[in-house]
């Protein structure tokens, strides 16, 4: 479990159904949004949505080692800054082929691609409207579908449906109210 509130990850226990102690955090995060794992589970992707310290710093995702919680690399500047302070990075979610990672960013209305073997930003993908927040990839990696709040109007969200070869919006789910 990740908390925006504290910066911190909590395991949890589905056999005692509790919440146990935060890992520590060597990464610096501040208030996380989005998890995402490595393929063999040894480390997370973790998204700082915003620092409420510093509203102007850019988001940014954390490559922890799991369970130390030690920090691997950190990917800046995932996101711009919010000159108005908004949070920034959402939600991410990796490609089953361990790949590629796309984070949403709310403040942008775009899909962040980060390459997983350099750590490295490699394109931003307009959504065209509203501002994206979660996302799945399916299983066989063709298709993503994006949360999108104020979409199509500031009064409700839809899903965007993308095609994951083209990274291209091909239909949209809407008349979520927001």
């Amino acid at each position: 479990l990740t908390s925006m509130g504290d910066g911190k990850i909590y395991p949890y226990d589905q056999v005692t159904n509790k919440i146990g102690e935060a890992m520590p955090n060597t990464a610096g995060t501040t208030s996380i949004c989005g998890l995402s794992w490595s393929e063999d589970g040894k480390a997370a992707y973790i998204v700082n949505m915003f620092n409420p310290t510093d509203p102007l710093e850019p988001g940014y995702v954390a490559k922890i080692e799991w369970p130390s919680g030690n920090l691997i690399s950190k990917i800046a500047n995932v996101t711009k800054p919010s000159p108005e302070g908004k949070p920034l990075s959402h939600q991410s979610a990796r490609t089953p082929d361990g790949k590629y990672l796309y984070v949403a960013d709310g403040f942008d209305g775009t899909l962040v691609k980060i390459d997983l073997t350099t750590d490295k930003i490699v394109k931003s993908i307009a959504m065209g409207t509203g501002e994206p927040h979660s996302l799945v990839i399916s299983a066989d990696g063709k298709t993503a579908y994006i949360a999108v709040r104020g979409a199509p109007d500031k009064n409700q969200s839809s899903i965007f449906i993308m095609d994951m070869a083209k990274e291209e919006i091909t239909g949209t789910i809407p008349g979520i109210t927001a």
